[in-house]
């Protein structure tokens, strides 16, 4: 589904070999020394290129879809974070015991996904068992973005523990500026945003960063 609305469908899918093979690579991982923030670029910078080439069935079903529908690029775009808006949002957690028991609780109710190295999970890790939250949906959508050419980004915020993707397209609404772009917000988490809307609740750009 789009913004038009329009309908497309296909089947994601992934290899068992290149899922186990995402895991392993992500838990094999240590970033090496730097803050939070530039750990967090190692991990994501490892997880995308390792996954780019493990995406195939992937990038098949999506390159299929363009061919039939004819779309263009701002489209097509719309067309795969839409897809992942509309996989249900699962936490990825990495320790537990950091969160209130009370939100564990509610999070385990809720199918969360616990002891994940990093508390986000690679594309590949993603595709196959459509689970993940802001962080897995907007590295996955980085990666397929980036696959396509498009000059795509993370943006990450401490103050609002989230992520979003960053997507360097004409159009209006949010965006962060770095190297001279602008970087336009596209949230991944839930339904009917689109590119430069964000959430009242963590709009402000000022609590933003690139990675």
């Amino acid at each position: 589904v789009d913004f038009i609305p329009e309908n497309y469908e296909g089947n994601l899918r992934m290899s068992q070999c290149n899922y186990n093979s995402s895991r392993q690579n992500r838990e094999g991982f240590n970033p090496q020394g730097g803050n939070s923030l530039e750990q967090f670029n190692q991990v994501y910078a490892i997880l995308a290129n390792s996954d780019k080439n493990k995406m195939q069935l992937v990038y098949n079903m999506f390159d299929s879809l363009r061919t039939a529908n004819k779309l263009s690029d701002s489209k097509f775009a719309d067309m795969i974070v839409t897809c992942v808006q509309d996989i249900p949002y699962r936490l990825v957690i990495d320790n537990p015991s950091d969160l209130d028991g009370r939100m564990l609780q509610y999070y385990r109710e809720h199918g969360a996904l616990e002891h994940i190295k990093f508390g986000v999970q690679a594309p590949a890790e993603f595709m196959y068992n459509l689970q993940g939250d802001c962080d897995t949906r907007a590295l996955f959508c980085f990666t397929v973005l980036d696959h396509y050419g498009y000059d795509a980004a993370i943006l990450i915020s401490d103050y609002y523990s989230h992520a979003i993707l960053g997507l360097s397209l004409p159009t209006t609404g949010d965006y962060l500026s770095y190297n001279g772009k602008r970087y336009y917000t596209w949230e991944t988490t839930a339904k009917d945003f689109q590119l430069g809307q964000m959430a009242p609740d963590c709009s402000n750009m000022n609590y933003w960063e690139v990675i």
